[in-house]
């Protein structure tokens, strides 16, 4: 309903591991920080569920997981204390290609933080991701020198000195020529 949906483009759902919760990315609002008539900006929103349940009217999540540039959130982790972000963040909010970690706190969530993945690239404009329960695997859809196509699901695993491994392709059996999107592990 109008309390969740706009006018705007609504993407990338996600709901919170308590179902009380629903996290999304709404592109070209008004409310967004970096909105402009002439660029596709994104922000998060949430709405969570009422007592009736029924969803309340959608928020902006606001700074700092919002900023002028494009922003998503990928995965929340089973507690809904930690959140995948898409981006690297720097303290003047300027975002590279990559993803971030951000942590629940008393206050709002707290300013995101680099994951450092080794040999990360990406030769498409589009990716997702989404980071498995245990917190120690990740997936993405890339696109890379051993793609077989548009994009592909690949596989990063969290090392002991708490990097990343090399993202690793899933092979022909699951990537196609074609485009694989939104991995997710239940």
């Amino acid at each position: 309903g109008e309390e969740v949906n706009s006018s705007s483009d609504e993407l990338l759902p996600l709901i919170s591991p308590d179902g009380k919760t629903i996290y999304f990315v709404r592109e070209g609002h008004p409310e967004n920080l970096g909105f402009s008539k002439n660029a596709g900006d994104q922000d998060i929103w949430y709405s969570t569920l009422n007592e009736k349940g029924q969803w309340n009217p959608a928020l902006n999540i606001g700074k700092p997981l919002n900023n002028l540039f494009y922003n998503a959130l990928m995965s929340i982790t089973p507690d809904g204390n930690s959140a995948l972000l898409l981006g690297i963040y720097d303290s003047k909010y300027a975002l590279e290609n990559g993803f971030s970690l951000t942590q629940k706190t008393d206050s709002g969530w707290g300013f995101p933080t680099k994951i450092n993945i080794q040999e990360f690239y990406n030769k498409s404009d589009h990716v997702n991701a989404f980071m498995a329960n245990n917190g120690k695997v990740m997936l993405f859809a890339l696109q890379r020198d051993d793609s077989y196509g548009d994009l592909d699901i690949y596989v990063s695993f969290l090392k002991l000195d708490k990097k990343w491994s090399v993202p690793q392709n899933l092979g022909n059996a699951i990537n196609t020529l074609g485009k694989e999107i939104s991995p997710f592990l239940a």
